[in-house]
């Protein structure tokens, strides 16, 4: 059964002055653009969505309980203000993205559920990404997404796991 990593963003968290770049839909990587980023921000239709740490629980076990409904096995999911990362795998004929559209509205669901509806939580698109071998899942479970969350959630560890930053 394969594994995927799977990355969430909130609505506008990666503009186009983000030191590491940005990417545009199906055409890749770009350098930073202060007047891009600029321009997009003046003409977004919501501000960026960042998440408190209140959200970030309420995303965590939405994907937990979306998971559970449909048989998929998470293996991780790590929260941070702007995306969360999931670590997923299912035994269904389910493409990738289509695996990551339905974590994404079941996650857009609940925010909405919660804060009220008409606005757009979730970035569109994504990359679900595959888990290349058991090296790579256990450095993504035990290296990886340890050190970047706000919460961590694993399999083997059903409680939360709050990284206390400085």
């Amino acid at each position: 059964m394969p594994v995927y990593h799977v990355i969430v963003h909130g609505f506008f968290t990666w503009n186009a002055d983000n030191p590491k770049g940005y990417y545009r839909r199906n055409r890749g990587r770009y350098a930073p653009e202060e007047k891009l980023a600029l321009h997009w921000t003046r003409t977004a239709r919501f501000p960026a969505v960042y998440w408190h740490r209140e959200d970030q629980e309420i995303l965590l076990y939405a994907v937990l309980e979306s998971a559970q409904r449909r048989d998929w096995q998470i293996y991780a999911v790590a929260t941070q203000a702007t995306h969360l990362h999931i670590v997923v795998a299912w035994q269904t004929q389910h493409s990738p993205k289509k695996v990551q559209q339905t974590l994404k509205q079941i996650m857009s669901l609940q925010l909405g559920r919660t804060y009220g509806y008409g606005r757009r939580w979730l970035a569109r698109n994504g990359h679900p990404q595959r888990v290349k071998n058991r090296a790579h899942l256990r450095h993504l479970l035990y290296d990886y997404l340890p050190a970047q969350a706000i919460i961590f959630w694993r399999r083997d560890i059903p409680r939360l796991c709050d990284r206390v930053r400085p």
